[in-house]
C-alpha cells in the first residue's frame, strides 16, 4: 500500500484475505458455495480494506501468500462509483498497477472475452445486465455476459471471487430469504444463485457495506451457501483513529408549521461557523485549508422556482458568496441556473477537489458511496424512513476533512443535519436507531432537536448579556459579541441580518422565528472571485427581540454559590483529572520505531534544525543488522543457505518393477533466479516496514551499487528476516529505539502542534504503551443536549436556553445524581460520557489476553465526576460510579480501578462503586485497603459477594 493503514483496517483485511482463500479452497475441495460479510461504519475506508484485499490475494502480505489464480468481479449498483473505485485502488495500491490489470466491462466485452483472466479486476455495475442490455443478450457475436462468466467458473484454474460493492443495494429488501427457481430473480440473484442451463452459481460472495443486515439476511436464507461469520470493523477503532466526526447533530422544527426556508437559513448560517472555524484553525496550525460544503437534498421533482427560491435565501444569509459556488448532482445530469445561481452538474465523486462549490444540491446521490469529508451541514427536504437509506445518508456527512480528530475545537468534531420534514417522533427515532444499532455504533454520538449548551460560566454571561439589553440598548453590540457565535439562540431572541435597535417585549411575546444571521460570525467563503451582476437584497432593519421573564427565570436557575472566582477555581480542578485512555493493539516494533522517527524529523527547533537525525537511526540500523548476524553466525548461515538455494530431489523409479531406485544421490541445490531475488525485496522491505532503511543498508554494503553484489545483499537480507535468533534481536533494538525516543521527548510534547501531538499519541505512545494520558480538557466552545430529556441543576455544561443541563439517565442515575447535588458542599457535576475523548475521563481494564500472552485492554468512562467545595474553600472530586455488579466484566473492570487509583488516587476525595441490591444501594469504597485487597483477591469473578458483604461495602440510599 502507499500508506500505512490503521491497526483495525490491518486486522480487516487479514480476517478477509483469510476467509476468501479459506472459501476458495472449500470450493474446490467440496464444491461449497459461501458468502462473507465486510461490514464497518461509513467512513473506515471499506474502499482502502478492499483494495489492501486486493493486493494481499494478488501478491501475498505478511500474514497470506498470494493467489496466482485469483481474478476478482467488483459488483456495483452505481457506475460512477466503479470508475470511483478503480481510481482509489490505483492510487492506494502500488502492486495494483505494477501487477494487476484493472478493467471497467462495457457492452463488447463479452465479445472479446472468453474468460475472465487471473491478476485482473473487472468492474461491472448491475444496469448493464438488464434484460435490454446488450451484455445480457447473445444477437451480439453469439456469446453474453453470462457465457463468459460460465467458461470462468468452470476452469479449475482460475479462482473467481465476487465482491458487492454498498451490498445493501440491489439485493432486495433482505425479508425474502432466498429465491426460488420459480421466480422472477434479481440480477443479483442471477449472478450469485446461477440461472439454470445458464450460469453455475457463483463460488465465493464478498458483501462490503455500512448496513448489513439485508445483505446477510440475503444470504441467510439461500440454499446451499455457507455462510461465514461477518468480518466486523467495530464503531469504537473507527472513531479512536478520528476518521469520523464525534457528534451527528439531527435538528427538526418544533411545529409542522415552521417554515422549510427558516431551517434553509439555520443551515446556511451553521456552514458559516462552520467556514469560519476550519478557517481560523487551519491558519493557526498551518493545515491544509478545509472549504466546508453546505449539502441541500432536494425533493425528486425540485422545480426551477423552487431551486431559485432556496439559491435566494441562501444568499441572503450568506451574503459574501458569489453565483459560481452552487453545483447540482441530480440524475439527470443537466445544468441549472437562475437569477441567483448558476448550478452545473458535478459528477459526486470529483466533488471533494473541487473546492470551488460550496452549496451542492443532491437527491439520492448523497446516499450511495461518494467521498466528500468536506460536507459538514445537510439540510433536506426529503421524509424516508428506510433504516439502510438514513444510515448512508448520514454515513456521506460524518467523514472528518483531515482524517483525524480536531482536538483544540469541539465544532469541528461535529456535523449538523437539518430535517425539516421530519417531525419530533421522527428524528428521536432516527437517533435512537444510529445509537443502538451496529450500523454507525453506539459510540457515534447523536443528538436529536439539540440545544446548545456550553461550560457554566460561559452559559451564565450570554445569558445575563441578554437581559442587560433590556436596560441599555447601547449594549447591543455586546449582545451581538455575546451570542454571534451560537448556532441556536436562546428561547424568545430573534436576531436578523444587521442590529440596528432593540425591542423589550415586556408581556413576553416572541416571534416565532429563530434564525441567525451568518454576518456575525467571520467567513471563510472566497471573495476574490468576480462580483455578481446580480442586484443583491437590501438588508432588513433587524432586531433583538427579548423575553426577559424567561431570561431572567433561566438566570435565576443557574447554582447561585458558583461566582467567577469559584468557576475558575472548578476549571483548574476539571482540567486537573487525568484520563487514561487505552489503544493497545498488536504493534510491529519497526512500525513504531519509524512512525517516531518520522514524526520527529518532521518538526524543527526555531533555528529550522529537526528534532531528530533520521540519516544518524539509518546508520545505527545497519550497524545492528551486522552485530546481529556476528551474534548468531550459525544459525545464519543456515538461514543464508536455506534461501540463496533451493533443493530439487531427484527420484529414480524402475519402471517395470514398479519400485523406487535409493542410491544414495545427494538432492541437487539450484541457486535461486532474479525473479526470487526481487521476491525476498519486496518480504524484507514488508518486514522492517520501510524501504529507505533497506536501501540504506544495501548502500552500506554496496556503495557502487553493482547489480552481482547488490542481489547478494539481499539475499543477506532475506537470511536476516528468516532466522529467528537475528531478527529477534533487531526487534528488540527497535523496541529499545521507540522508548528510547518516547522517554527524551516527554518534555517536548507541549512544543508539538496539535496535528503532530495527535499523531504522537496515537501512533507512537498510543502503541508503544497500553495507554495514552492526558488531561481533562475544558469544551473549547459549545456542546449540544437534547431538549426532549429531563433538565438537571449543577451540571457544568449547561443550555444557552435555560440556564439547565438536559440528560437522559437511568432511574439509578437519576437518584445518585438527585441525592448529590442537594448535597450543600456540591458546587457542580459532570455526566462523563465516551463521545469526546478530550473532556471525558476513561480508565482501562484488562478484557483478556492474546495468543502471544499480551494483555487486551478495553476503556470504561465513570458515569459520574462531582466536585464539592471542602472547609478549606478547596474543590475536591469524586467518582461515583453506579456499577453493574451482574455483569461478568464487574471485578476486572474494578481491577481497572485499582490500577489507575494507585497512579492518581490522590487526585479523588472518594471514589465508590456504586450497586443496586435489594431495598438499597450499596457501595464500594475503591481507595479502602480492606476494598481493594477483597477486590484483588476475588477468585470466582463474582462482584455480587463484594457488594452483599456488609464488612466491606456500605448503605448508599434507601429505596423506597
Amino acid at each position: 500500500m502507499r500508506y500505512e493503514l490503521f491497526d483495525f483496517q490491518k486486522k480487516a483485511v487479514d480476517e478477509l484475505l483469510s476467509k476468501m482463500q479459506r472459501m476458495q479452497r472449500r470450493y474446490h475441495e467440496d464444491h461449497e458455495l459461501s458468502s462473507v460479510l465486510l461490514t464497518a461504519p461509513t467512513g473506515a475506508g471499506k474502499t482502502v480494506i478492499s483494495a489492501a484485499v486486493a493486493e494481499g490475494l494478488f501478491v501475498g502480505n505478511d500474514i497470506t501468500s498470494d493467489d496466482p489464480h485469483a481474478v476478482i468481479l467488483w459488483l456495483s449498483d452505481n457506475p460512477p462509483l466503479n470508475e470511483q473505485t478503480k481510481h482509489r485502488f490505483a492510487v492506494s495500491a502500488d502492486a495494483l498497477n505494477e501487477r494487476t490489470d484493472m478493467i471497467i466491462i462495457d457492452e463488447t466485452f463479452a465479445i472479446s472475452n472468453r474468460k475472465m483472466q487471473p491478476h485482473h479486476i473487472y468492474f461491472l455495475n448491475r444496469q448493464k445486465l438488464s434484460t435490454r442490455a446488450k451484455l445480457a443478450n447473445s444477437s451480439e457475436g453469439g456469446r453474453t455476459f453470462y457465457d463468459v462468466l460460465t467458461d470462468t467458473i468452470e476452469d479449475e484454474d482460475i479462482n473467481l471471487y465476487l465482491m458487492i460493492d454498498e451490498a445493501h443495494l440491489g439485493i432486495g429488501t433482505g425479508d425474502n430469504k432466498g429465491t426460488t427457481e420459480n421466480e422472477n430473480k434479481t440480477i443479483y440473484a442471477k449472478l450469485i444463485d446461477g440461472q439454470s442451463g445458464i450460469n453455475p452459481p457463483m463460488p465465493v460472495v464478498i458483501g462490503i457495506t455500512a448496513t448489513p443486515t439485508r445483505f446477510q439476511n440475503a444470504m441467510q436464507g439461500r440454499a446451499n451457501r455457507n455462510t461465514m461469520s461477518p468480518v466486523v470493523v467495530k464503531n469504537e477503532s473507527v472513531r479512536n483513529a478520528g476518521i469520523i466526526k464525534d457528534t451527528i447533530e439531527l435538528r427538526s422544527p418544533k411545529s409542522s408549521q415552521k417554515a422549510l426556508n427558516q431551517d434553509l437559513r439555520q443551515a446556511c448560517a451553521k456552514l458559516a461557523e462552520m467556514s469560519a472555524h476550519w478557517n481560523a484553525y487551519c491558519l493557526h496550525n498551518e493545515a491544509e485549508p478545509v472549504i466546508p460544503l453546505l449539502v441541500v437534498q432536494t425533493e425528486d421533482k425540485v422545480t426551477d422556482e423552487s431551486l431559485e427560491n432556496m439559491c435566494k435565501e441562501i444568499r441572503q444569509v450568506l451574503t459574501e458568496i458569489d453565483t459560481d459556488v452552487f453545483a447540482n448532482c441530480f440524475g439527470e445530469h443537466e445544468d441549472r441556473d437562475n437569477a441567483y445561481a448558476k448550478i452545473p452538474y458535478i459528477s459526486p465523486d470529483s466533488l471533494q477537489d473541487h473546492t470551488e462549490i460550496k452549496i451542492l444540491f443532491a437527491k439520492d446521490a448523497i446516499s450511495t458511496g461518494w467521498d466528500c469529508p468536506r460536507a459538514e451541514v445537510l439540510y433536506s427536504r426529503r421524509k424516508r424512513s428506510d433504516k439502510d437509506y438514513i444510515h448512508q445518508m448520514l454515513g456521506r456527512m460524518i467523514r472528518t476533512p483531515l482524517a483525524r480528530r480536531i482536538d483544540s475545537d469541539e465544532v469541528l468534531n461535529t456535523v449538523a443535519c437539518y430535517l425539516p420534514e421530519y417531525d419530533e417522533t421522527s428524528v428521536k427515532d432516527v437517533a435512537d436507531l444510529i445509537k443502538n444499532d451496529n450500523d454507525l455504533g453506539s459510540t457515534t454520538n447523536v443528538t436529536a432537536n439539540p440545544v446548545v449548551a456550553g461550560w457554566y460560566s460561559e452559559t451564565k454571561q450570554t445569558l445575563q448579556s441578554i437581559l442587560d439589553v433590556a436596560d441599555d440598548e447601547k449594549k447591543a453590540e455586546h449582545v451581538v459579541t455575546a451570542i454571534g457565535n451560537v448556532s441556536e439562540l436562546p428561547e424568545g431572541v430573534e436576531l436578523h441580518n444587521t442590529l440596528f435597535d432593540v425591542d423589550y417585549n415586556a408581556d413576553g411575546k416572541t416571534s416565532n422565528s429563530n434564525t441567525h444571521s451568518a454576518n456575525n460570525v467571520e467567513q471563510n467563503f472566497d471573495t476574490s472571485s468576480k462580483p455578481s451582476n446580480l442586484q443583491r437584497p437590501e438588508p432588513r432593519k433587524s432586531r433583538v427581540v427579548i423575553n426577559k421573564p424567561v431570561i431572567e427565570q433561566a438566570v435565576s436557575n443557574m447554582p447561585a454559590t458558583r461566582d467567577a472566582n469559584e468557576d475558575a477555581a472548578l476549571k483548574e480542578s476539571f482540567e486537573g483529572i487525568v484520563s487514561r485512555h487505552s489503544q493497545q493493539t498488536d504493534i510491529d516494533k519497526f512500525i513504531l520505531l519509524f512512525s517516531a522517527i518520522n514524526i520527529l524529523t518532521g518538526i524543527t527547533d526555531p533555528a529550522g534544525n529537526p528534532w531528530e537525525n533520521d540519516l544518524l537511526l539509518q546508520e545505527d540500523f545497519c550497524n545492528k543488522i551486522d552485530a546481529a548476524i556476528v551474534a548468531h553466525p550459525m544459525q545464519f548461515e543456515q538461514s543464508l543457505r536455506d534461501i540463496s538455494y533451493r533443493k530439487q530431489v531427484v527420484v529414480k523409479v524402475d519402471v517395470l518393477g514398479n519400485k523406487i531406485i535409493d542410491d544414495g544421490a545427494p538432492a541437487e541445490e539450484i541457486e535461486i533466479d532474479e525473479a526470487r531475488v526481487i521476491s525476498i525485496y519486496q518480504e524484507v522491505v514488508r518486514k522492517f516496514g520501510n524501504s529507505d532503511y533497506v536501501k540504506a543498508y544495501c548502500k552500506k554494503h554496496n556503495p557502487e551499487e553493482r547489480a552481482e553484489v547488490d542481489r547478494e545483499v539481499i539475499k543477506r537480507l532475506g537470511a536476516v528476516i528468516s532466522c529467528m535468533e537475528v531478527f529477534t534481536e533487531l526487534e528488540h533494538w527497535a523496541d529499545s529505539k521507540a522508548h528510547e525516543l518516547i522517554e527524551k521527548h516527554k518534555p517536548n510534547k507541549g512544543r508539538m502542534n496539535e496535528d503532530q501531538l495527535q499523531k504522537w499519541d496515537n501512533e507512537v505512545e498510543g502503541r508503544a504503551n497500553p495507554w495514552v494520558e492526558r488531561n481533562l480538557s475544558v469544551p473549547t466552545r459549545v456542546l449540544n443536549q437534547s431538549e426532549v430529556y429531563k433538565a438537571y441543576r449543577k451540571h457544568v455544561i449547561t443550555s444557552q436556553k435555560d440556564g439547565l443541563a438536559h440528560l437522559q439517565l437511568s432511574i439509578m442515575e437519576d437518584r445518585i445524581v438527585e441525592k448529590e447535588i442537594a448535597d450543600s458542599y456540591n458546587v457542580a457535576w459532570y455526566r462523563n460520557t465516551p463521545k469526546n475523548l478530550n473532556c471525558s475521563l476513561s480508565i482501562p481494564w484488562i478484557s483478556g489476553s492474546k495468543p502471544n500472552g499480551d494483555l487486551i485492554y478495553e476503556n470504561m468512562y465513570p458515569d459520574f465526576i462531582f466536585f464539592e467545595k471542602n472547609n478549606n474553600d478547596q474543590i475536591t472530586r469524586n467518582i461515583i460510579d453506579p456499577h453493574g455488579d451482574w455483569l461478568g466484566d464487574s471485578i476486572p473492570k474494578l481491577k481497572g480501578y485499582i490500577e489507575y487509583l494507585r497512579d492518581h488516587g490522590n487526585d479523588f476525595a472518594k471514589v465508590l462503586a456504586v450497586a443496586d441490591t435489594p431495598k438499597e444501594y450499596r457501595y464500594l469504597d475503591l481507595k479502602d485497603p480492606a476494598v481493594v485487597k477483597a477486590i484483588l483477591d476475588n477468585t470466582d469473578g463474582n462482584a455480587k459477594t463484594l457488594f452483599e458483604n456488609q464488612d466491606i461495602s456500605h448503605t448508599y440510599m434507601r429505596i423506597e
